[in-house]
C-alpha cells in the first residue's frame, strides 16, 4: 500500500488479483486513498473489473464495502464505466439501492446506498444507452417504468447525499431521447412531480441546481403540467423570481433557474399573469440592464443567463392582444428599444432570434396603436394657424403607421431604429436568425400598414436584395414561406417588379415555390409570378411535365 501510494501500484494490483479474500478486500478499500490517473482507471476496469464485480456479489459486509467503494472511483471515468457496465455492475449497484437485505447493519445499509448511488450517477453518464441493457433476469432496463418509480420513490425518502446522486443521474437519463420518455411516463403514473418541483426549494444548493436541471429536461414533454404546478403554488414562483433578483456574481443555480422559467411554455397566459403580478418581468429587465452595463460580474454564467432573461421577457409580447395589461407593461418596459439593443450586441443566436421575434410580436400591434393626432378647431387667427403649423412639424405621422409612432409607446420599427439591425440579420448563417428577423420585418407590409412606404425604406437600407437572397437560398419551409410572402408584397411595385423580373433566380425561386410549396405558398408564389410576368410561360411547362 504505500508503494502504491508512491506510484508503484503492480504489488497492490498483484494481490487484488490473487490475494486471499481478506487482502483483496483490504487492497480494494485502500484504492479509495489513491489518486488514480484516468489510464490507471482503465486498467483498473480492465483487469480488475469482473474481480471487484464478484466481491460485490459474493464477499462479506468488509468486501462488499471495499470493492464498491472502489469501484465509485474507477467508474468516474467514461471509458472504464463501459467496461465495468460489460461486467454486469449494475445489477448489484440497482440491488444494494432498492433491496439490501434486513441482515446488514443499518450503518452498513446506508453506506452501502450511498456508494451505490455514486457509482450509479458516475455510469450512467458513460454514455451508454441503457435502454437494452437489463438490470435482473426479468430484463428490466434502468429506465423502465417500475425501476424509474423505484428510483423517484427513493428519492423522495432518504437522506440529502443519496438523493442528490439519483437525481444526478436521473438528469443524465434524461438528457438522451431514447431514456427520456420512459422516464416522463413514469413520473406521471408515479406522480412525482410535485416532490421534484418541491425540492428546488431544498435546504441544499447542490440539490436546488440538479432538481432544475432534471426539470429542465422534462420541458419539452410535460411543460404544461410544470407550469400548472409552479403556478398553484405562487410562493414557489416567488421563490424562483428571488434566486433570479439576488445577483452580483452569477452562478449555476441562477442559470438553473432562468433556463427552467425561460423554458415553460410561452402560450401560458396564466404563468405571463402571475410573473407579472409578482413584479418578474421589471426583474428580469433590470438583470438584464446590468448583465450588458457589466454591472454583474462577468463568468461562464453570463452568457447563458443573457439567452434565458430574454426569453422570459418575450412572454409579454405574445400576451399583447390577450391582455391589455401587456401592452402597458411592454411600454413601461421599453421592450421594443430593449429588443432592438439585444440585436445589436455580439450575442448569441438564441439572444437575436428571441428579440427578433419579440419585435416581430410588438410590431403587429403598432398599427392599432398608431393614432393621429386630435387636431385643434380652425380659428382663423395668425397666433393659432402658426402653433397648428408647429404642432403638425412635432406631430409628423409615421409614413407606416400612418400616425404619430414612438419606439416605446408603439413599438414602432422604424422609430426605434430596428430595420437596420434586422435587415443585418438576414444575412447571418443561422436560419433561425433569418427567419425571425424576416418575420419582423414583415410585420411592416402587413395589410393596415402602408407597405409601399416601408418596402421603399427597406430598399433604401439595402434590404429587397437580402429578401430576394432568401427567397433563392430556398433553406427551409418556413423561411420560405416568409420570404415568398415578402417577395410578393415588394413586387406590387411595378418599378421593382421590372427590377426582379431582370433577376433569373428570382423567378426560378418562385416556380420552385410554386411547384413544390404547400397550397397557400403556392398561391402567394402565383401572385409573384403574375407580377413579374413569368407565370404564363412557367404553367406550360409545368402542366406539360405533369
Amino acid at each position: 500500500m504505500q508503494l502504491a501510494e508512491v506510484g508503484r501500484i503492480e504489488p497492490l494490483f498483484d494481490m487484488l488479483l490473487h490475494g486471499t479474500p481478506e487482502k483483496q478486500s483490504q487492497m480494494a478499500s485502500h484504492l479509495k486513498k489513491l489518486v488514480l490517473s484516468n489510464d490507471l482507471k482503465l486498467l483498473m476496469a480492465d483487469k480488475a473489473g469482473p474481480t471487484l464485480v464478484k466481491m460485490l456479489n459474493e464477499g462479506d459486509n468488509v468486501a462488499q464495502e471495499s470493492s464498491l467503494t472502489a469501484l465509485c472511483q474507477i467508474s468516474s471515468n467514461e471509458e472504464s464505466a463501459k467496461m465495468l457496465i460489460e461486467d454486469k455492475i449494475l445489477s448489484p449497484v440497482i440491488n444494494y439501492l432498492f433491496v439490501v437485505g434486513p441482515n446488514h447493519l443499518a450503518s452498513h445499509r446506508m453506506k452501502m446506498k450511498e456508494l451505490a448511488a455514486i457509482c450509479l450517477s458516475n455510469l450512467v453518464s458513460s454514455g451508454v444507452d441503457f435502454t437494452v441493457i437489463p438490470i435482473n433476469d426479468k430484463y428490466n432496463t434502468l429506465v423502465s417504468e417500475n425501476t424509474v418509480e423505484d428510483l423517484l420513490h427513493l428519492v423522495s425518502n432518504t437522506g440529502p447525499a443519496i438523493q442528490f446522486k439519483l437525481i444526478q443521474a436521473l438528469t443524465t437519463l434524461t438528457g438522451f431521447e431514447s431514456a427520456v420518455i420512459p422516464i416522463v411516463d413514469a413520473i406521471k403514473i408515479s406522480g412525482a412531480l410535485t416532490t421534484l418541483i418541491q425540492l428546488i426549494e431544498a435546504p441544499r444548493m447542490e440539490i436546488r441546481v440538479a432538481s432544475l436541471k432534471l426539470l429542465q429536461n422534462l420541458l419539452g414533454h410535460m411543460d404544461q403540467e410544470l407550469a400548472k404546478i409552479i403556478c398553484q403554488n405562487s410562493g414557489q414562483l416567488g421563490s424562483l423570481v428571488q434566486v433570479i433578483s439576488e445577483t452580483s456574481l452569477l452562478t449555476e443555480e441562477h442559470v438553473a433557474t432562468i433556463g427552467l422559467l425561460g423554458g415553460l411554455s410561452q402560450s401560458d397566459s396564466s404563468l405571463t399573469t402571475q410573473l407579472a403580478e409578482l413584479g418578474a418581468f421589471e426583474i428580469f429587465a433590470s438583470q438584464v440592464a446590468r448583465i450588458r452595463q457589466g454591472d454583474v460580474s462577468s463568468n461562464r454564467y453570463t452568457a447563458p443567463a443573457l439567452e434565458g432573461l430574454v426569453k422570459i421577457l418575450t412572454r409579454i409580447t405574445f400576451m399583447l392582444q390577450e391582455n391589455q395589461k401587456n401592452i402597458q407593461l411592454a411600454i413601461s418596459l421599453n421592450l421594443a428599444s430593449l429588443f432592438t439593443d439585444l440585436l445589436g450586441i455580439n450575442g448569441s443566436d438564441e439572444v437575436l432570434i428571441n428579440s427578433a421575434t419579440a419585435l416581430a410580436n410588438l410590431s403587429t400591434e403598432s398599427k392599432n396603436l398608431s393614432k393621429l393626432p386630435q387636431q385643434p378647431a380652425h380659428k382663423p387667427n395668425l397666433i393659432n394657424r402658426l402653433s397648428r403649423k408647429q404642432a403638425s412639424v412635432v406631430t409628423k405621422p409615421c409614413p407606416v403607421h400612418r400616425g404619430q409612432c414612438s419606439a416605446k409607446d408603439t413599438f414602432c420599427l422604424i422609430e426605434c431604429k430596428a430595420m437596420e439591425k434586422l435587415i443585418q440579420c438576414l444575412d447571418n448563417s443561422n436560419k433561425n436568425v433569418v427567419e425571425a428577423a424576416l418575420g419582423a420585418l414583415c410585420t411592416l407590409l402587413e395589410d393596415g400598414t402602408d407597405s409601399d412606404e416601408a418596402i421603399w425604406l427597406l430598399y433604401e437600407l439595402g434590404g429587397i436584395e437580402l429578401i430576394f437572397d432568401v427567397l433563392i437560398q430556398d433553406e427551409t419551409k418556413a423561411l420560405q414561406r416568409k420570404a415568398v410572402w415578402a417577395v410578393e408584397r415588394i413586387l406590387r411595385i411595378e418599378d421593382l417588379a421590372k427590377q426582379a423580373a431582370g433577376h433569373a433566380s428570382v423567378g426560378i425561386a418562385l416556380g420552385r415555390a410554386f411547384q413544390l410549396g404547400d397550397s397557400s405558398t403556392r398561391e402567394v408564389a402565383r401572385k409573384a409570378l403574375e407580377h413579374i410576368k413569368r407565370l404564363p410561360v412557367f404553367s406550360d411547362i409545368y402542366y406539360t411535365t405533369k
